[in-house]
């Protein structure tokens, strides 16, 4: 309700910041307590990873209104932040970053478009039918962003959530339990999931032919200005899959530097 009531740039910040420095802090917590005390948070942390990535999913393939879409959205991309501090190891530390940069630069990416189509009086997914030929660039950026978030190619969500699943998949060969198997298992299955959702925006924009009775003349002009940032933030997420040891080098670098 937050979500759908609020600013569109305060939402865009509350649906990114506080889960990062939560998580953020998390793993901080966890790592000195385990390291001083040898107390282990392992199991718990992985099934919250677990429920929440299933309640954030499950709940956002119901949802018809964007902003909601991408609250129950946040709620699932919380779950594989979780999953990436699972071990407690600052050694992840890079690819939780990684991650959260691509969380990030996703995120604005459609929230920019929802800002100016709500300009537009458009705020449920059905009334984006047709407006991809008419904004074309503005539906561009966004369908980058969210299929990073989802986590496919050729975007640095897909970079992202294989580093995590490749770091699940050390810890279980180094631990072997089932927890962690059913818990990649259930993360693979979830990405899967997630992409039902994410591709309904473009999917109304491009596919599905625009009705004329939502259409609105007064504020349509506002709606065709070049998203500049939007853009960039969409060419920075193709960039950092095709390079990304662009990122990952300083990543690293400011970890050995922190540790």
């Amino acid at each position: 309700d937050v979500y759908e009531g609020a600013p569109a740039p305060v939402v865009a910040i509350l649906s990114v910041v506080p889960k990062i420095a939560a998580t953020g802090a998390l793993l901080f917590v966890c790592y000195h307590i385990q390291t001083r005390y040898g107390v282990r948070w392992s199991v718990l942390i992985a099934y919250l990873a677990l429920f929440t990535l299933l309640v954030g999913n499950l709940s956002a393939l119901r949802q018809k209104n964007a902003r909601r879409m991408m609250a129950y959205s946040s709620i699932a991309q919380s779950g594989f932040l979780l999953m990436a501090i699972l071990n407690f190891d600052l050694q992840n530390l890079p690819v939780v970053l990684f991650y959260s940069i691509v969380f990030v630069l996703g995120n604005y990416c459609v929230f920019l478009l929802i800002l100016h189509a709500e300009k537009n009086r458009i705020e449920k997914i059905e009334e984006y039918a047709g407006k991809g030929k008419k904004y074309f660039w503005w539906i561009f950026s966004a369908s980058v962003g969210l299929i990073a978030l989802a986590g496919l190619p050729p975007t640095a969500g897909f970079t992202g959530k294989f580093l995590i699943f490749t770091q699940l998949w050390e810890q279980y060969q180094v631990r072997p339990s089932a927890l962690w198997l059913n818990l990649l298992i259930v993360g693979i299955i979830n990405t899967a999931l997630a992409l039902f959702y994410y591709i309904k925006i473009p999917y109304f924009a491009f596919l599905k032919e625009e009705n004329t009775a939502l259409q609105t003349e007064t504020t349509s002009k506002k709606l065709r200005n070049f998203p500049v940032l939007a853009l960039v933030l969409a060419l920075l997420l193709i960039s950092l899959f095709l390079f990304p040891s662009m990122l990952m080098g300083w990543l690293n670098s400011f970890n050995f530097a922190l540790r």
